[in-house]
């Protein structure tokens, strides 16, 4: 230690369990976190992006305040419009939108309801659910670190 002190070594059943927490944790704020999304009145349209695989499916639902024109459009890479919707939806009522990505690539969606509120949400279906590759990594992790602290303990 920097101080001239002595710490004692780090078990590495406690690494792994620390680890495997972290891990447990980050996934589940990952899945569960939902950014609020929405336009609103006499703002302008709402622009983002989101990275997909092949045959990964964007859903975008979008909830009007007033009755307003909804135009969906979405972008790949290159800048083409290879998705586009408009709808007048009524007052109060939402309007859904699905688009399925032919190829793997980050795709930029535009939505405008014409200076109307909107409260949106947005989900992507993964086909490959690589997203949940991490919670069996920690719970491995989280496991592994707890039978070694048990099987040091029994000695």
């Amino acid at each position: 230690m920097a101080g001239g002190g002595t710490a004692p070594a780090l078990k590495m059943s406690d690494v792994l369990i620390f680890s495997g927490i972290s891990i447990l944790l980050a996934s589940l704020v990952m899945h569960a976190w939902e950014p609020q999304l929405g336009i609103e009145e006499d703002g302008e349209a709402l622009s983002n992006g989101v990275s997909m695989m092949k045959d990964d499916r964007l859903l975008l639902s979008v909830k009007v305040v007033n009755e307003s024109t909804v135009r969906i459009s979405v972008q790949n890479e290159a800048g083409e419009t290879i998705g586009s919707e408009i709808k007048t939806v009524a007052k109060g009522t939402s309007f859904e939108y699905s688009f399925e990505a032919e190829d793997a690539g980050f795709y930029t969606y535009k939505i405008d309801t014409r200076g109307n509120e909107a409260d949106i949400n947005v989900d992507i279906q993964r086909k490959w659910l690589i997203d949940f590759v991490p919670i069996p990594i920690g719970a491995i992790l989280l496991g592994v670190g707890l039978s070694q602290r048990k099987a040091t303990q029994e000695e």
